[in-house]
């Protein structure tokens, strides 16, 4: 008796973790900016835009500098982590389009298109992310760009 009980536990207990789900966080997308010097990339400035709607339906503007966003230079390349001073998945996600727009450069890129195949997992599974398979750059279709476990690096070339 003991063990059919034991075994009927078992079952629901696989039930009841199968019927918990929960949906996966979304990657983002970290810039690499390749070629540029350190004072190009002291103000870089974010423009948040409804997704597919051709940069006319402006949402939010923000400034990026040293003081919002962590730097990471290496060699001829600086890495910049927009969320991490937040503490959320606020820029560069696959829920808008962007532009970025460096003015010490003049230079404004475009980032649209992203897409994100949304999932659900088990509930005991709750690190699981939506992977962004692709992205338009400048109306350049980007694909399989090299990641990390939350964010795809968008490499930016002066």
């Amino acid at each position: 008796m003991k063990t059919v009980r034991f075994f009927l536990g078992l079952i629901t207990i696989g039930f009841v973790l199968n019927a918990c789900k929960t949906k996966c966080g979304d990657q983002h997308l970290t810039p690499a900016f390749v070629g540029f010097a350190s004072a190009d990339l002291d103000t870089i400035i974010l423009k948040k835009y409804a997704k597919g709607s051709n940069a006319q339906d402006l949402i939010d503007t923000t400034v990026i500098t040293n003081q919002t966003a962590v730097y990471f230079p290496s060699n001829d390349t600086t890495v910049i982590d927009m969320n991490v001073v937040s503490g959320e998945n606020a820029y560069l996600n696959p829920n808008y389009d962007w532009q970025l727009y460096i003015p010490a450069q003049r230079l404004t890129v475009s980032i649209t298109d992203i897409v994100s195949p949304q999932r659900q997992e088990n509930c005991y599974d709750c690190g699981c992310i939506n992977s962004i398979t692709s992205f338009l750059q400048n109306g350049q279709l980007i694909t399989s760009p090299p990641y990390s476990f939350s964010s795809f690096l968008l490499f930016i070339s002066k």
